[in-house]
């Protein structure tokens, strides 16, 4: 990649971390607790249990339902673990990594802003993926304006980055950058492909 290739993959994925994290909310939804705490049993302790956060499954848990559990935590092989996929988890381990070498903890303030800076990061990345593929298939300003579309325009924006998801660790990130990290990789191998991105 070019000097100034990287150049322009800086700014574009700037520009959107900048808008995704410019309303600075966050919201505290069951949906998403797992996910702002597997990355910490994650790196600390190599788990997928969610044994370490009692508060996500005892009194002080939101949402307690049938079995008195929360709906979004379940009981496995005496482990609590997350009723949701752990690719939301996964794909922040890269962004949590630093905070808890540098000691934050699962009740720190600062978890909740974690949660949504790994959130934007991930969409912003898969505006960045998609970017990267349209470059191999039409011309710099055209790749330009399709990832600012998609990036502003779609779903990105309204869920995924400003919505409840980047506000909170949801699928939808992941899974949009899931969905375009293959774009790139068909596009870069140089065989015909008519649509890489469907």
């Amino acid at each position: 990649m070019t000097a100034r290739r990287l150049a322009e993959v800086a700014v574009i994925f700037s520009v959107l971390l900048g808008v995704y994290l410019a309303n600075g909310r966050t919201i505290a939804t069951g949906d998403s607790l797992p996910a702002r705490y597997l990355p910490l049993a994650i790196i600390r302790s190599g788990t997928f249990h969610l044994d370490a956060f009692p508060f996500l499954f005892d009194e002080r848990a939101p949402g307690v339902g049938i079995g008195g559990l929360p709906y979004y935590v379940v009981r496995a092989n005496g482990h609590y673990v997350s009723w949701y996929p752990v690719g939301a988890a996964l794909a922040a381990l890269p962004i949590y990594l630093p905070a808890v070498v540098l000691g934050i903890g699962p009740e720190s303030p600062g978890m909740a802003q974690l949660e949504k800076l790994s959130a934007a990061i991930i969409v912003a990345l898969s505006a960045i993926a998609l970017y990267l593929a349209l470059l191999r298939l039409t011309s710099p300003r055209a790749a330009v304006a399709i990832a600012a579309v998609y990036g502003l325009g779609t779903s990105s924006l309204s869920v995924s980055s400003q919505g409840p998801a980047a506000k909170a660790l949801w699928q939808h990130g992941p899974s949009q950058l899931a969905r375009r990290s293959p774009c790139r990789a068909a596009t870069h191998s140089g065989r015909a492909v008519t649509d890489p991105c469907s």
